[in-house]
């Protein structure tokens, strides 16, 4: 992890441009942010900088969609599954602090493709049945994924999308996980020193503005388009930024300047 981040004006817009595209997207469709930003943000910030900036984003992002839909959250049902993903979310953050980076990103477009793919063939022809024992593996999986690749939602969307039908308690059900899951996750990134590198507030604060600015306006989206619609755009965008980590993209781009 670099010492200094490189704080320019060009960065800064490309920053709050892409947040506030990807706070965008993921309210209109429950999940996405992180599938959208974990492959952008690395083309302008080291990845581990980019996760970290990213995860007080999501805070943001989850606290402000819970605030606009907590009547809607089904607290009895998400218990388990945040419980045993503060675990897994642990075990993913010592695993992204001893891997190489550029094995991670090509691991992460290797799962976003095939979990995407996968989803999209079966939609709407699998279901996970409400149990302890799906809330203990999903929940488990779904927070080694956000420790490890700040991606918690695209695990977590699966079981929760076969479970709740009604598209705003899958929505903010998913979020109320989520946010507790990045309080415990921002808590230990602090403790290893993440957050100190000079320049990421400067980045923490523009994320922040941004993930508001763009979440307000996919809060519109969501209440607008059907359930259906929202998993095959999700899915849809697992694939597409696969393909763009597995190709490794920001390489391709730095090769045309």
């Amino acid at each position: 992890m670099e010492s200094v981040l490189d704080v320019t004006l060009v960065n800064c817009l490309l920053v709050f441009s892409i947040v506030a595209f990807c706070g965008f997207m993921h309210t209109s469709t429950a999940v996405g942010y992180s599938i959208f930003a974990m492959t952008l943000m690395p083309l302008l910030l080291p990845f581990v900088s980019a996760a970290v900036i990213n995860k007080i984003a999501m805070l943001a992002l989850t606290f402000m969609v819970i605030g606009k839909l907590r009547q809607k959250v089904d607290y009895s049902f998400i218990i388990i599954p945040t419980i045993t993903a503060l675990f897994g979310d642990t075990l993913g953050f010592y695993v992204l602090i001893s891997v190489d980076v550029s094995i991670l990103k090509v691991a992460l477009g290797a799962v976003l493709i095939l979990f995407g793919l996968f989803m999209f063939i079966f939609n709407g022809r699998i279901s996970i049945k409400r149990s302890v024992t799906a809330s203990i593996i999903v929940g488990f999986l779904a927070g080694f994924m956000g420790g490890l690749f700040n991606l918690t939602g695209i695990v977590l969307a699966v079981y929760y999308f076969s479970v709740l039908d009604d598209k705003l308690a899958y929505a903010s059900s998913i979020q109320a996980t989520m946010f507790i899951v990045k309080i415990w996750d921002i808590g230990i990134n602090a403790i290893y020193g993440n957050y100190s590198i000079p320049g990421t507030w400067i980045y923490v604060i523009i994320a922040v503005g941004a993930v508001i600015f763009g979440g307000l306006l996919g809060l519109k989206v969501l209440k607008k388009i059907n359930k259906d619609t929202i998993g095959k755009i999700s899915y849809s965008y697992m694939i597409i930024m696969g393909i763009a980590l597995v190709i490794n993209l920001e390489q391709i781009l730095k090769g045309l300047h």
